[in-house]
């Protein structure tokens, strides 16, 4: 109403082009135009929401993985170990930790979650589950978190052809009740070429996450230094491993073969980090000096480990710069729902029971 009432402001029943406010500026008489013939508020709205959409499109069309830079808040640190083909186990740890809601949607804003591998084999939901971790991977990217998928010795398997802890009730399943028909698809699916199965040639063997007292290594069996040693970096280390196994050679490896493969053979090999068992297996004295100057290289706080079920419970070894997790989630293996915790520099084990300081 004050603008009504100004001389020359608004005269009712007009809509303004930039020419009117132009020659207004200019201290001339301002000249009511029309713009396509709509009043002004909704003009302005149709032009607003046009901006938006276009912004929307333009965002949703670019990769999802660059969407969203790494965030410089604070933010909880989460780790979840062997998941083996159970769908509702594996959900059940992710809503404990608040990670997704009942429906399975991301809602842990920026947190950061490691899966350390072994999603397959064993349970009867390995695709299901498969793909809504890969789903829950682009709307934690979307949202300003991460979900990190480690490769676990169950993925080398499945690369190198070898199925024999596939569950025989999923691929039939799969084959609508013919079983050979279900191996079929399901071999197809999980190859190095197949839609699941070319995911695990992208993911890393190792990863660094957290920040302060967070900042923790996590793999899957296990990272020994003189690996470190002779590469640099945990980058030339997930490099390397990527490009092996895109050669499609990891059958040969697995077989024993007598072809050499240099330092990614001992990458893949029993004693390297995907398939190690030496610290959930040796002493302290064997295994503790030698983690300490790992960590001090990359200047983490611990270790996270899974591979090696641990049926009585998580394990803190090496006064808690070791921990193991794999409490075998799925009900195939132990039915022990555990998940790793930290945010604040406090670290935690949440369980169905309960949750306690690590």
């Amino acid at each position: 109403s004050w603008f009504r009432g100004r001389k020359g402001i608004l005269p009712g029943g007009g809509a303004w082009g930039w020419a009117a406010w132009l020659r207004w500026w200019r201290g001339s008489k301002l000249v009511t135009v029309k713009w396509a013939g709509l009043p002004l508020w909704t003009a302005l709205t149709f032009l607003v929401g046009l901006f938006v959409l276009v912004r929307k499109v333009e965002i949703v069309g670019r990769p999802y993985h660059r969407t969203v830079p790494p965030s410089r808040r604070n933010y909880r640190l989460i780790a979840v170990a062997d998941l083996h083909g159970d769908f509702r186990s594996a959900m059940q740890c992710l809503q404990m930790a608040q990670v997704v809601d009942r429906g399975g949607k991301w809602i842990a804003g920026n947190a950061r979650v490691v899966q350390l591998g072994d999603v397959v084999d064993r349970g009867s939901d390995s695709i299901r589950l498969m793909k809504a971790l890969l789903k829950l991977q682009k709307d934690a990217y979307a949202a300003g978190g991460r979900l990190e998928m480690l490769i676990g010795n169950h993925e080398l398997l499945y690369l190198a052809g070898d199925f024999t802890y596939a569950s025989e009730n999923e691929m039939r399943t799969l084959g609508k009740g013919n079983l050979t028909l279900g191996q079929n698809l399901y071999r197809k699916l999980f190859a190095a070429e197949g839609a699941l199965g070319k995911t695990f040639l992208e993911r890393p063997v190792a990863v660094v996450m957290g920040q302060g007292r967070c900042r923790s290594l996590f793999v899957h069996g296990g990272f020994q230094a003189p690996f470190l040693q002779n590469s640099s970096s945990l980058d030339i280390v997930n490099q390397k491993v990527s490009d092996f196994l895109h050669s499609g050679l990891i059958t040969e490896l697995l077989s024993n073969s007598s072809q050499s493969f240099d330092f990614e053979k001992s990458l893949l090999a029993r004693e390297g980090p995907i398939r190690y068992r030496g610290y959930a297996m040796l002493s302290r004295r064997e295994i503790c000096p030698e983690l300490d100057n790992l960590l001090a290289i990359l200047s983490v706080e611990r270790m996270i480990v899974g591979h090696t079920v641990q049926k009585k419970g998580p394990r803190v070894r090496c006064n808690g710069r070791l921990i193991l997790i794999d409490t075998g989630v799925s009900r195939n293996v132990n039915g022990m729902q555990v998940v790793w915790e930290c945010s604040g520099g406090e670290s935690r084990f949440l369980s169905n029971a309960d949750s306690s300081k690590s």
